[in-house]
């Protein structure tokens, strides 16, 4: 069913189409609607004639794509909707980008549109080549000098300035004496290279007749950014778009001007500021990692690179949960969805202990704090990451403090009540096969191992008891509320050189239980790992004392300090072990002076150990026999006869090097030992 059209309401309708005809078949004019936002809803036919687009193409885009590079990295789109929305009207003169790329000067006026209610509906846009506007201008003045082209010219904020065929200035508007400090007397019948510096002032000439011969242009009909200067030989930055008219036969040439000084000092705080964060974000010693919307990585610092192990390059772009280990992983994305559906945040805005993931695969402890930025109508995210792992270790080891003092003297006890279970049962099996005929000749190995447990055995107990002498005294001294911190301090060293003593020589005993069950020591070893040698081997001596305090031998060691090996450690302290037990035995007679030296030299593949003494020496056909299984020159006097052969197997076999021994009777021996480093 068709309602009536009233005539008043058919009056508005015939007006409103007549409007709109007018508005799109406009040419010198392009007019379009935005909505609050920016995005395009008209087009008329001017605007795609100045900028190469269609209405298909261009309705629903974003006027910021009309903006250079520049201009929109400044936020110069952004900041005109602003101000038209706030004062109701703005206006601007500027470079814009059409469809192919190239620029072109626009002059626009951007209005506000309300409704009744006073609530922003959108935005008028009127936009006009301002290099066409100057053409026209002076067409104008060549057409009618009167009144309207004078008053236009004076009060135009932008200098306006026009010169002839030769360089000469004609004409010479009060913004442009505002602006160069000259009065229009002083320059009209000057050359203009007047207001140029260098170079431009020494070029200008021979643009301006290669130009007129030849055509080629180089600013004429387009805007560029140069120098220009002042009267009082100041220099500053301008904006110039040059047009060119005829006035007969004679070409003239008019170039409107623009002070870029507040500009370029605002685009260089802009960029100072942008320094100062950058500066900021690559030394803080926290890892500072931003993400988009999608949680994938926008930026990535120095400290957040270190504190990972990836490089900022492996990083950015990646979802961020790259970073995280299980659950974290699994569960950031629905997190994140959830949060920008609900609003509900479990951690954006607070500070938070989660796990964090390295490179390496290793998981580590944060303390991680999120905060939310929006970027105009963009939100992103930024994370500031520390790592608490020296925290968390410290916080650790105060828990656990009184536990370990209470639990080192069990664990000591009953590790020497092993020891002499294992010690009275080596025992039981040494008499078995001294009364069992068949295996006699074994009676001797039996005993020297027994010989060789019993030193560690005894240091392990005297280690113990000392322990538990001194647990006592500091377990009185609290009780009675007289222990200072030197006590518990006093307390803390012995009880760890005690721990020491007592695992070294546990090991020590273990391993010699172990060789003898095997017959020969087991190839393999249970732990390698990177350790400082000369630390390593100061420890193993550390653990021989009180087997050397009982002779009359001197102990030296050479190594340098900085030397490292990824090695076996227990198979090296077999090896030096064994060699300074056999010197003991061996070399030197009962209460006889002499020396040890232990010299490590660092070659470029391998480590060296060279082991001496200046004691009896070995004769030749003893050196031929000296690494056989259960050869001994003591049998019975405490050599077993797997000494040097457990020493000759770690060396070769699970150290991958080489043993050579050099002696002669009454000059010492020389024992080399080359592994790999």
């Amino acid at each position: 069913m068709s309602h009536p059209v009233s005539p008043s309401n058919a009056h508005d309708a015939e007006g409103d189409q007549l409007f709109r005809l007018l508005v799109e078949n406009i040419i010198d004019y392009a007019i379009y609607l935005l909505d609050p936002n920016g995005n395009i809803r008209t087009w008329n036919k001017a605007a795609e004639r100045f900028k190469g687009y269609s209405a298909e193409e261009i309705i629903g885009q974003n006027f910021s794509m009309f903006f250079t590079d520049a201009d929109r990295k400044a936020g110069l789109p952004a900041k005109l909707l602003e101000e038209a929305t706030r004062v109701g009207r703005t206006e601007a003169i500027g470079n814009r980008v059409r469809k192919d790329g190239s620029t072109f000067r626009a002059h626009i006026v951007l209005n506000a549109i309300r409704d009744e209610s006073g609530e922003l509906i959108g935005f008028g846009k009127i936009t006009r080549d301002f290099a066409q506007q100057c053409e026209m201008l002076i067409r104008d003045t060549s057409q009618d000098l009167g009144n309207r082209m004078q008053a236009i010219v004076e009060t135009v904020p932008d200098a306006v300035i026009t010169i002839n065929a030769k360089g000469i200035i004609e004409s010479f508007n009060p913004a442009a004496h505002k602006m160069f400090g000259y009065a229009a007397s002083e320059v009209i019948g000057k050359n203009i290279k007047v207001i140029m510096p260098q170079p431009y002032h020494d070029e200008h000439d021979s643009y301006l007749s290669n130009y007129m011969e030849t055509g080629d242009a180089k600013i004429i009909g387009i805007g560029r950014e140069v120098t220009a200067v002042k009267e009082d030989g100041t220099e500053f930055p301008i904006e110039l778009a040059v047009g060119e008219f005829e006035v007969g036969e004679e070409k003239f040439f008019a170039g409107v001007i623009r002070d870029m000084s507040e500009r370029k000092r605002a685009e260089r705080e802009q960029l100072d500021a942008s320094e100062r964060i950058r500066a900021i974000l690559e030394t803080v010693p926290d890892g500072i990692i931003t993400i988009d919307e999608d949680a994938c990585v926008e930026t990535f610092n120095p400290a957040a690179e270190k504190l990972f192990g990836f490089s900022a390059a492996e990083v950015i772009g990646q979802n961020v949960k790259m970073l995280m280990p299980e659950p974290y992983h699994s569960e950031h994305d629905g997190y994140l969805h959830a949060y920008h559906d609900t609003g509900d945040a479990k951690i954006i805005g607070t500070g938070r202990e989660v796990m964090a993931r390295r490179k390496n695969g290793s998981v580590f402890p944060i303390e991680l704090a999120v905060g939310e930025i929006a970027l105009g109508d963009r939100l992103m995210y930024a994370g500031v990451v520390r790592d608490i792992t020296e925290r968390k270790l410290a916080e650790d080891s105060m828990r656990y403090l009184n536990e370990a003092l209470e639990k080192r003297v069990t664990e000591r006890t009953e590790a020497v009540k092993e020891l002499q279970q294992a010690m009275r049962q080596l025992q039981d099996a040494q008499d078995q096969l001294v009364q069992t005929e068949k295996l006699a000749s074994l009676g001797g190995l039996v005993a020297g191992i027994a010989h060789e447990i019993n030193t560690p055995v005894g240091i392990g107990v005297t280690a113990a008891s000392h322990l538990q002498e001194i647990t006592e005294s500091i377990s009185a001294s609290f009780a009675s509320a007289q222990m200072k911190k030197s006590d518990l301090t006093e307390y803390l060293d012995s009880s760890r050189q005690s721990t020491d003593i007592i695992l070294n020589n546990l090991r020590r005993a273990a391993e010699l239980i172990n060789s003898f069950k095997q017959v020969a020591v087991d190839q393999s070893s249970s732990e390698q790992r990177r350790f400082n040698l000369l630390q390593y081997i100061e420890e193993v001596l550390t653990s021989l004392r009180p087997q050397l305090r009982k002779s009359r031998l001197q102990l030296e060691l050479s190594c340098p300090e900085d030397l490292e090996l990824d090695t076996f450690p227990g198979a090296l302290a077999q090896i030096i072990t064994n060699l300074v037990i056999n010197a003991t035995m061996h070399a030197f007679g009962k209460n006889e002076e002499g020396s040890i030296h232990i010299d490590v030299e660092q070659q470029q593949e391998s480590v060296v150990l060279i082991f001496r003494d200046n004691g009896k020496g070995i004769s030749r056909e003893q050196l031929d026999k000296i690494f056989d299984p259960f050869y001994t020159t003591r049998r019975g006097q405490g050599g077993s006869g797997l000494g040097l052969n457990i020493v000759y197997n770690l060396a070769t076999q699970q150290l991958r090097g080489t043993l050579n021994v050099d002696s002669e009777l009454g000059k010492g021996t020389v024992f080399r030992l080359s592994i790999p480093r």
